[in-house]
C-alpha cells in the first residue's frame, strides 16, 4: 500500500537532504514508492545546517525481510 508521509529533515545541501530523508524512511520501515519533493523550511534557526522540509509516497518495507533496528 502506497502512503503519503511529511517530514523534516537538516542537511547542508538539496542532495544531502534526499540521504537523510531517505535513510529516515528505511529507519520507519518504508521505502520511496514514486514523487517526492523536498524544500528549505521558511524559518531556519541554524546558519550552516538548513532544515529541509519532505514529502514523499512511500511504502512499507513489511514483508520484503525488513527487521527494524
Amino acid at each position: 500500500m502506497v502512503k503519503v508521509i511529511q517530514g523534516r529533515v537538516t542537511a547542508a545541501n538539496k542532495d544531502q537532504a534526499l540521504r537523510e530523508m531517505e535513510s529516515r524512511l528505511r529507519k520507519s520501515g518504508h521505502e520511496l514508492a514514486g514523487k517526492y519533493s523536498l524544500r528549505p523550511c521558511v524559518v531556519q534557526p541554524w546558519g550552516d545546517t538548513i532544515w529541509w522540509e519532505f514529502t514523499a509516497r512511500v511504502r512499507s518495507l513489511a514483508g520484503k525481510g525488513y527487521r527494524p533496528a
